[in-house]
This record gives structure tokens, sequence and C-alpha cells, in this order.
């Protein structure tokens, strides 16, 4: 037998090694939310009043989505003011397959996207252009529409 090495197994430092990791982690949990809350005053995040007006988590993430905001945001957010703490996987996850929630491939009706426009070019969106227009219906009407759709939608409309 070599020098140095242990021949017997020692499980009270094994569980002592487990604890020492497990409060390694929750540390190195507490000083990630503490530089998320730095990080989210000092770049000027939004104050969030919604807190109040969410009944689920479901309608918090989902409001986010739609308003635009990227994973790390959401992920910002959601620790910051809701205190929820998950991993950019968790919230992929949740995002994807629990709500199913999509920036591109499920498209809205073409009536839908159609009525939308119209509705805007009698109101203040008569001089919008094609990504401004894209921009509005995806925030303001929660329609999934690319922009090519969008200008060749306004050019047949226009085009009247």
């Amino acid at each position: 037998m070599r020098p140095g090495y242990q021949t017997s197994c020692r499980p009270c430092s094994l569980n002592t090694n487990i604890r020492e990791r497990e409060n390694i982690t929750m540390n190195f949990s507490a000083v990630i939310l503490l530089l998320l809350q730095i990080i989210a005053h000092s770049v000027g995040l939004p104050d969030c009043t919604c807190v109040e007006t969410f009944n689920s988590v479901e309608e918090c993430v989902a409001a986010y989505w739609r308003k635009g905001y990227r994973y790390a945001a959401i992920l910002i957010f959601l620790s910051v003011y809701h205190g929820i703490h998950w991993t950019l996987r968790q919230l992929k996850y949740f995002i994807n397959h629990k709500l199913g929630l999509r920036r591109r491939g499920n498209q809205s009706s073409v009536a839908d996207i159609r009525r939308a426009i119209t509705l805007e070019l009698n109101g203040s969106g008569r001089c919008l252009g094609y990504r401004s227009m894209t921009r509005r219906l995806q925030h303001d009407y929660h329609l999934s529409v690319g922009k090519h759709v969008v200008r060749a939608l306004l050019q047949n409309i226009d085009g009247k």
C-alpha cells in the first residue's frame, strides 16, 4: 500500500463534507441573490408594483414574456421582486412546456392580425412603419407575428 492513502471509509467525514458543501452552496446562492439585487437597482429596473396583481406564477411569467423580456431579465424580476429563485433551465421548461409560450413558431391567424392592423390604422398607429407596427401588435394585442407578414398586410391594406 502506498503511503498517504487511507484504506478505511469514514462515513462521519463524508456527511460532514456533504453538509459543508450544502452550506457553501447556500452561501453562494445568497451572494448571487444579493448581486442580482444590486445589479437590478443599479441598472434601473422598473419598480414592480404588480406583485399584488398576479394571482399565480403562471400569470406573472406570462406577463413578463409577453412584454418581450429575455430569460435573464425574467429571472432577475422573479428573484428580486417576487422571491422566486429559479435556474435558467427551470424557467425555460416552465415557459416552453408548462405555459406553451413561444416567441416564434405559432403565428396568430391572419384574420386577427388584419383586424388589429386596421384598428391601429384607424387610430393612433396610422403613421407607424411595419417594424413599429409589428412591435405594437406583439405587445398590445399579444399576437405572434413576423415583420414580413405585417409588411405584406400593410401593403395590401394601404394599396386599396
